[in-house]
């Protein structure tokens, strides 16, 4: 089961790039594939590790998690000083 799991992940992601190439997937939407039918804590982190690894051995493909940068309030705030 968890090999289907990690095949529908990599396929998610395949047609995912082949719509929009280069465009981030969020990790939302492969935690969401993932629990469907499964509702274990620990299965999502695995499913999406293992189809990492499947993704740079077989397609040569690098996925990667990117942080989303937040401002702080204080990098809004224009200082005064010439």
């Amino acid at each position: 089961e968890k090999d289907k799991l990690v095949s529908e992940v990599i396929r998610y992601i395949l047609f995912k790039n082949q719509q929009n190439f280069g465009a981030p997937i969020k990790r939302e939407e492969l935690t969401c594939l993932v629990t469907k039918n499964y509702h274990q804590r620990s299965l999502p982190s695995f499913v999406i590790n293992a189809a990492r690894e499947k993704l740079s051995y077989i397609f040569g493909y690098e996925l990667r998690e990117i942080q989303r940068v937040r401002p702080s309030s204080n990098s809004n705030k224009h200082s005064s000083q010439p």
